[in-house]
């Protein structure tokens, strides 16, 4: 096989030699040059030799003048894409069925932080976490999404992502989105934010429109189109090559405000924000609108675009006077990893749990050649619990056995327990896991147990 992949490789580069000028060659990196960047990549960051341990295959995008190369061995699958640098890649273990991560966030973030100072240099000072907060994990992989700021100023849509397998501590994705730029707009001589305002008032036009059962007043192209040029003070409006309606005509609606109010409204509570903006390979200070999104057309009361989630979760509202258990209620539901037919008084049955566990830790993909034969004499391919059933075996949750697993027979507080306990047991989990276990089982007993605390516990142990 190491013949073969060596051979396919020298090919390769025989093309190279002899075809300098083919099609694959862009203007400024030829296949050679990506090679060789790939190389020194894998070299630095990983300690990997491309051409002796991986199968290589390379093609050329003309679209978007990059170089997408793919290299494999019986074990591990990886893709880059290259244009004048690594800028993407990712990974895959052949070998990694594992679920739960067994180290912290902050030793994730701790990889990930070095791996881009190897890579993006004095720019990772640059750089913040969105939200100032890691924004989650995907099974064993911690996901950091980054986004860059000059002098405290966020640069607009320039970021990096960074996944970090929990469990071989690799780097298992990464997308450098980072803006490429000659020059930075010095802060001096900015016009203030009251003359901005003016300027958008100045050219922002409201149109109405229905959402749902609501009517909104919002600016024409979206609040996101219109920003003013710090220094100059010219308006800009970002979308202006898309046609946009003129929205629906208010005096043949009733109850709601007039245009011209509308605007008063918008105006009066509007807030800016200065950010920099790509023109040119240049980066430039603009004034743009960070709220209100939109308002609404009855009472004029603002929608700021992080509301979203918060007003989804106060239009349902259907959890309320659920005390501590609100929350995680709220998080399963708008996830639809519950949905309102999740009884919560009832006593969960073994089906139940195995399905919420499964949609909690993310229905996974079962790659060719993973396919299980579920053992269980009771479950078969028409079951309704089938898939999680199946899911379950594949991550370790329970035991494939030639026996009876009675789906729709309660489970008592123990069981439950005893089936965490061996998916940690059989994943090699850290002890930590256990402890969280055995902490939240300490405050239940079958008596009041139901669905509302299996969902609370679920939630605590796997996704929290």
């Amino acid at each position: 096989m190491k013949v073969i992949e060596n051979i396919a490789f020298i090919v390769i580069l025989a093309i190279i030699v002899f075809f300098p000028s083919s099609s694959y060659a862009n203007e400024e990196m030829s296949m050679q040059d990506a090679l060789d960047k790939l190389e020194e990549f894998m070299e630095e960051n990983f300690n990997k030799d491309i051409k002796r341990d991986y199968k290589t295959t390379i093609s050329f995008d003309g679209e978007h003048n990059e170089f997408e190369i793919n290299v494999e061995n019986e074990n591990e699958t990886m893709r880059f894409l290259i244009d004048n640098r690594v800028y993407n890649y990712r990974y895959r273990d052949k070998r990694d069925d594992k679920i739960l991560p067994n180290i912290t966030m902050e030793e994730g973030k701790e990889i990930a932080d070095e791996f881009l100072k190897k890579n993006i240099d004095n720019r990772f000072y640059n750089l913040k976490l969105k939200d100032h907060v890691i924004i989650g994990s995907q099974l064993d992989n911690y996901v950091f999404w980054y986004e860059e700021y000059i002098e405290g100023i966020k640069v607009d849509k320039s970021f990096v992502m960074v996944y970090v397998d929990g469990n071989t501590e690799e780097i298992t994705y990464y997308d450098n989105g980072l803006k490429k730029y000659d020059s930075v707009d010095k802060g001096k001589d900015l016009i203030g934010e009251d003359r901005a305002k003016n300027i958008l008032k100045d050219n922002i036009h409201m149109k109405l429109i229905k959402e749902d059962e609501d009517y909104i007043y919002r600016p024409m192209f979206g609040y996101d189109a219109h920003l003013v040029d710090a220094n100059r003070g010219e308006y800009k409006n970002i979308y202006r090559d898309i046609i946009d309606s003129e929205g629906l005509d208010y005096e043949f609606i009733k109850d709601i405000m007039n245009k011209e109010r509308a605007t008063e409204i918008y105006f009066n509570n509007l807030k800016l924000i200065m950010k920099y903006i790509l023109e040119e390979n240049n980066l430039k200070l603009v004034y743009a609108i960070k709220s209100p999104e939109k308002i609404k057309a009855i009472d004029g009361s603002i929608i700021k675009e992080d509301d979203y989630e918060k007003h989804m979760e106060l239009k349902e509202n259907i959890y309320e006077g659920e005390g501590i258990y609100k929350e995680v209620l709220e998080i399963l539901y708008l996830r639809n990893i519950i949905d309102r037919d999740y009884n919560l008084e009832e006593k969960p049955t073994r089906g139940q749990v195995i399905k919420l566990m499964s949609k909690i830790l993310g229905n996974r993909i079962l790659y060719m050649g993973d396919e299980i034969e579920v053992l269980y004499r009771d479950v078969n391919y028409d079951s309704p619990y089938y898939e999680y059933v199946k899911n379950a075996i594949k991550d370790d949750l329970i035991e494939n056995k030639e026996e009876e697993l009675k789906l729709n027979e309660e489970i008592t507080i123990e069981e439950l327990r005893n089936m965490i306990l061996y998916s940690i047991e059989a994943q090699s989990r850290s002890d930590r896991y256990k402890e969280i276990t055995l902490n939240i089982f300490d405050q239940y007993d079958d008596k009041e147990f139901n669905n509302r605390d299996l969902a609370y516990i679920l939630y605590n142990i796997f996704s929290k």
